[in-house]
């Protein structure tokens, strides 16, 4: 096409245009000759020559005819005739060169470009395909392609820039998504937070980032759970570990069951340790949430039962029951007898010294003398009301020496 476009602007061409509509066949072709040296593949241009060098053949072959001498004279009505059939071989190899230069200058280029065309179409359609099927390299070729081949084809451009588009995000994604299943949360969350910048709906991504940002959150609550655990803080492991069951179950799930019933029982034993009175009702909380991880644990069985045991007996000492009390606390105490921190000693003291009044005020003195000798037993500090009463009672029933 651009051989051709040279040719019609060629200086030389136009020249010899001007010689054939001037019937200068001769000078006509001498300058088409020059042309077909250096357009050789100008199909036009060989053409036109045909034509040229034809008519000017014919133009020669007249004028030889009129000087050539004259033997005989031709009848009229042949001379005439011979014109004719003359001016129709002309008109006629004018007609068929007309014909050939039309099929082959615009027939034959229109059904090419059709075909051409057709076959952009058919690619054009292949890479759409592609591209609808995830698969954007295809389409990226075919795309690239079709634009090499018309850059102004309808939709191509386009088309190759949304491939291109799309395999970044793809690429982008199995990054992320790689990242993430190796683990490295904090880069595959970088990752998913880049891609949400360039296209916020793409694929499932907002929900990857609402899960990473949840499991880096649970796995810092695993680590500050560990490192209370390690320090055994075990009120704040316990807090940490609840909350990283509340948010995800599964995570690091055999390890978190198992130390948070370790500090649900060490933060237990805390707690009767200090000895207070309030802190029996809220170990028994944490020994019955141990026991939920683990319902077969001996020792957390055991350490409920006291503590119910305890409980019951505070029960019956609040209504006045002291011997029900008793009945509670003296087989407690003789199995865990610095139960609580020495707690239990402490009330098991004060629920002898009030028997012991009830039978003192009763006149049952030896029953008094038996439950505040009995409360002086007990290792608590302050025994000084049982011991001064206890001496007290046994000057009464000592007998006074007669003089």
């Amino acid at each position: 096409m651009e051989e051709h476009k040279e040719l019609l602007e060629d200086e030389r061409w136009q020249e010899a245009q001007e010689h054939i509509q001037n019937r200068r066949w001769k000078e006509a072709a001498t300058i088409l000759r020059a042309l077909l040296d250096e357009y050789p593949d100008s199909v036009q241009l060989r053409n036109t020559l045909m034509d040229v060098e034809l008519r000017s053949s014919l133009v020669e072959d007249l004028e030889h005819l009129e000087k050539a001498p004259k033997r005989r004279r031709l009848p009229r009505v042949l001379t005439r005739r011979v014109f004719t059939a003359l001016v129709l071989i002309i008109v006629f190899a004018g007609l068929l060169f007309a014909a050939y230069n039309a099929y082959t200058n615009y027939v034959i280029p229109m059904r090419a470009t059709a075909q051409a065309y057709q076959h952009l179409q058919e690619m054009y359609a292949e890479a759409q395909t592609a591209l609808s099927e995830g698969d954007y390299e295809r389409a990226i070729q075919l795309f690239q392609a079709l634009v090499d081949e018309d850059p102004n084809f309808p939709g191509a451009a386009e088309g190759l820039a949304e491939a291109q588009e799309k395999a970044e995000l793809a690429r982008l994604y199995e990054e992320a998504v790689a990242l993430e299943e190796a683990g490295k949360l904090d880069q595959a969350l970088v990752a998913f937070r880049r891609l949400a910048q360039q296209n916020p709906d793409y694929r499932d991504v907002r929900r990857r980032i609402t899960r990473l940002e949840q499991r880096m959150t649970v796995a810092s609550l695993f680590r500050q759970a560990e490192d209370a655990y390690a320090s055994s803080d075990w009120e704040m492991a316990i807090a940490l570990y609840e909350e990283l069951r509340e948010r995800d179950g599964s995570y690091q799930e055999e390890t978190v069951k198992d130390h948070l019933f370790k500090a649900y029982m060490a933060y237990a034993q805390e707690l009767l340790d200090s000895g207070e009175e309030d802190a029996i009702p809220q170990a028994l909380n944490y020994v019955r949430k141990a026991l939920t991880l683990n319902s077969q644990d001996e020792t957390a069985r055991a350490v409920r039962k006291a503590l119910l045991e305890y409980l019951r007996g505070e029960r019956a000492f609040k209504r006045g029951d002291y011997v029900g009390a008793l009945k509670q606390w003296v087989p407690l105490y003789e199995k865990y007898p610095r139960f609580a921190g020495g707690l239990l000693a402490r009330r098991l003291y004060e629920a002898y010294v009030a028997l012991a009044k009830e039978r003192d005020i009763a006149g049952d003195l030896s029953g008094a003398i038996h439950y505040y000798a009995l409360a002086v037993q007990l290792p608590v500090k302050d025994k000084q009301e049982a011991e001064e009463r206890l001496r007290l009672l046994f000057t009464l029933i000592t007998p006074t020496p007669t003089p």
